[in-house]
């Protein structure tokens, strides 16, 4: 190392883009190289320790996370929300979208490593076999230490137990348009939120929850109302989706009731708040705002 002035030779860019050519020149000379040479690094490692790879030595995995604990004040960087952020400026930049994920790059890899479905199955079979080696159970959130700890992470994360419970994630599932990184089911939403705020007037989204009872399940569930102006509570329901919830004896009919019994107002006709926009916006405004299709 004295010879380079480094403390490893990969921090040397003459010996790196060597090791480079020759990976790359064997690699298309033989297809299994590649393989070949992780295989032999599986078995070399686990010969010296008795794991193939670093990442399930846990005397590595304690130093991960003493590392990061030292470095981001958590075990995972990911739980630092200066890191969160900085990720997502990132994306915005790079991207134009601070959620983007290369999906259409994902879908050729999986393709091209899962499109056997014997191979699918392999996969699935080795990962239900290491859960069960290692935890007892075939599903991680089965084991009970694997499942408190994850209730944790959404309580620091979330401030929830579990994401289903999380209002934002919720809306980001289930959401047609973002607006203000905000998400909306419909336009008919957009539209009342765009007008509500143009006019100054003062309004609260997506900040009241309800629990009401469904007897078709026999569970409570809970309802979140899209307005609250002023302290009138609203929601934004289409003539369709309205009287879908006149059915009754469905899980919307159970909400419906919820909603009479709150006093929660319901507006089916957004017409007012649609032509407002387009007044004042154009035809198209709020198609810019939709989320493209997965």
């Amino acid at each position: 190392m004295k010879k380079w002035g480094k403390k490893s030779t990969l921090q040397v860019n003459e010996i790196r883009d060597k090791q480079k050519e020759t990976y790359n020149k064997h690699k298309n000379e033989n297809k299994n190289f590649v393989k070949n040479i992780v295989n032999k690094r599986k078995e070399t490692y686990k010969n010296k320790t008795g794991y193939e790879n670093p990442n399930q030595n846990p005397i590595i995995q304690k130093q991960i996370k003493n590392t990061n604990k030292n470095k981001y004040g958590f075990e995972s960087p990911l739980l630092n929300e200066k890191i969160r952020n900085k990720i997502k400026t990132t994306k915005k930049d790079r991207y134009n979208d601070e959620n983007y994920t290369n999906r259409e790059q994902a879908s050729k890899s999986l393709q091209k490593h899962y499109s056997n479905t014997d191979l699918k199955q392999e996969t699935l079979n080795k990962f239900i076999k290491t859960y069960k080696e290692k935890y007892n159970c075939s599903w991680g959130l089965q084991n009970e230490k694997i499942k408190q700890k994850a209730i944790e992470t959404w309580k620091q994360t979330l401030g929830v137990t579990h994401p289903s419970k999380s209002n934002k994630i919720r809306r980001k599932q289930q959401s047609k348009y973002t607006y203000e990184n905000k998400n909306f089911d419909s336009s008919w939403e957009l539209a009342f939120y765009i007008y509500l705020k143009d006019k100054n007037v003062r309004f609260e989204f997506q900040t009241v929850s309800i629990d009401y009872f469904w007897e078709g399940d026999n569970k409570i569930h809970t309802y979140h109302v899209d307005f609250k102006v002023f302290n009138t509570l609203i929601e934004i329901k289409s003539p369709y989706l309205y009287n879908k919830m006149l059915i009754e004896h469905t899980k919307e009919n159970a909400k419906l009731n919820c909603m009479l019994n709150n006093k929660v107002k319901i507006i089916t006709n957004c017409k007012k708040y649609i032509n407002y926009v387009k007044t004042k916006y154009g035809n198209n405004y709020l198609k810019t705002f939709r989320n493209r299709k997965i």
